[in-house]
């Protein structure tokens, strides 16, 4: 289990880097638009790369010291917690309530 007091300057970075990222994503696409790779859109490439960059498979001994002293959250939850409030991310794919990666709007956090 996380700390959030200590993880959360570490996850509002996250979530303002991703939320920069993507912003930067759109002005470049609005000039070049791109086409559809392997079935996604650039948004949703976007958030799957975020995720991605997450990938790390480590022993649960590991993660429990990580979470223990590290100020970030673990990779897992670096990879998704940041998706859950964008709206960009929930349109891009079309989550819906009773889906598994839905949050509700007034849920989601916002910080610019």
């Amino acid at each position: 289990m996380h700390n959030g007091a200590m993880t959360v300057t570490e996850n509002t970075a996250d979530l303002g880097g991703i939320t920069l990222a993507h912003a930067a994503l759109k002005r470049f696409l609005a000039k070049n638009p791109t086409q559809d790779v392997d079935g996604l859109n650039a948004d949703q490439r976007c958030f799957v790369a975020w995720s991605q960059m997450w990938a790390y498979k480590g022993r649960s001994e590991r993660l429990r010291f990580l979470v223990s002293v590290d100020v970030h959250a673990i990779a897992s939850v670096r990879a998704i917690a940041p998706l859950l409030h964008l709206d960009a991310f929930h349109q891009a794919f079309g989550t819906r309530p009773g889906d598994a990666m839905w949050r509700a709007p007034e849920k989601r956090l916002r910080i610019w």
